[in-house]
Formats: structure tokens, C-alpha cells, sequence
């Protein structure tokens, strides 16, 4: 349904929509908006590190059902998804490619990010997008800001976080070990 007064966001019901061009036939399952939520400015202004939209992160990783990621010459990602869920949550559904640094362990006393393998494939992307995942937006404006104090220059937080995408289909489930 779409709304008739343009401040208001409009609302997709979940819909299958066949594309075809050229020869090609593509279809897609769209799942309510994957726009950003509306914002006031002054509350913009005062985040230290800008949102992301789905759609956008979508996009910029070219996610998709078979999981390809865009790359660098060097075949690196040109961006990276950090989802700051617990373990389990992680477990239950992230994107592919995502790393998983929790929240409530990831910063020391002196904010000092914390030492592990997970930090470690961060800090090789320093200077690279990094995108904030989190269930709880707090969670992730307080972890962007404290990746940007420790001079990581190209962070922002996926806007309405996990949720905004567990819809689309595209959040993927580790194999169990045997």
C-alpha cells in the first residue's frame, strides 16, 4: 500500500516480482521496505558515524541467495559487515562474509579494541566501509563511535539493523560441525 502524503513512508507487503530484460528472467522476493526510516536531522547530525540502508548494504556487497561479494583487484571485499550480536544470535542468521565481534567484549578498559582473530581481519580493512550490524541500534552507534576513536575512518551502522534484513532471505546459517 502506498501512502498519498510524501512524508510518510510507504509499507510493501511481501510480494514476488518477476524481472525479465533482454532474455534474462530474474526473480525477486521483496519483504517490506528496505529503505532507511525516516530520521530527524538534528538526530542525524549528533551520530558520529552515518546509516546505511538495507537496500544500500545490499547493494554495495551485491548480496545475493548464492552469497557473491564485491571485491578489490587484490580479491579482498571492498567492504566489511561487522555484526556485533552474541555468538548464538550470530549463529541463528548473518550475512555471508560477516565477522562477529560481540559488543559487551569488543573494547577494553581504555576502549582499546580487544585482541582476537575477528578484530584482527578488522583491522586489516581499516580505511575500508565498515558497516555495523546489531539487533539493537545503541548498540551499534556506540560501537561505530568507538571504531571511529580508535581511527577507523570509514564506519557506519546498518539502519534498523539485523531485522531490517532477516526477511530477505539472504541471512545465512553456519554449517554444524561433525
Amino acid at each position: 500500500m502506498l501512502a498519498e502524503h510524501p512524508s510518510v513512508s510507504f509499507l510493501l507487503m511481501m510480494c514476488t516480482v518477476q524481472i525479465s530484460i533482454g532474455g534474462l528472467s530474474k526473480q525477486l522476493l521483496i519483504c517490506g521496505s528496505l529503505s532507511r526510516d525516516p530520521l530527524a536531522l538534528c538526530d542525524l547530525k549528533a551520530e558520529v558515524s552515518p546509516r546505511i540502508s538495507a537496500e544500500d548494504l545490499i547493494d554495495l556487497c551485491e548480496l545475493s541467495l548464492s552469497g557473491s561479494v564485491k571485491r578489490t583487484r587484490a580479491g579482498r571485499p571492498k567492504i566489511i559487515a561487522v555484526d556485533i550480536r552474541n555468538l548464538e544470535d550470530f549463529n541463528r542468521g548473518h550475512i555471508s562474509g560477516s565477522i562477529n565481534i560481540p559488543f559487551s567484549t569488543a573494547f577494553g578498559p581504555n576502549s582499546e579494541l580487544v585482541q582476537c582473530p575477528a578484530t584482527g581481519v578488522l583491522q586489516s580493512y581499516r580505511g575500508r566501509v565498515i558497516v555495523i550490524i546489531s539487533h539493537a541500534i545503541t548498540n551499534a552507534i556506540m560501537f561505530a563511535a568507538h571504531l571511529v576513536k580508535v581511527n577507523f575512518p570509514r564506519v557506519c551502522f546498518l539502519d534498523g539493523g539485523i531485522n531490517k534484513l532477516k526477511p530477505t532471505g539472504l541471512l545465512t546459517v553456519p554449517s554444524p560441525m561433525i
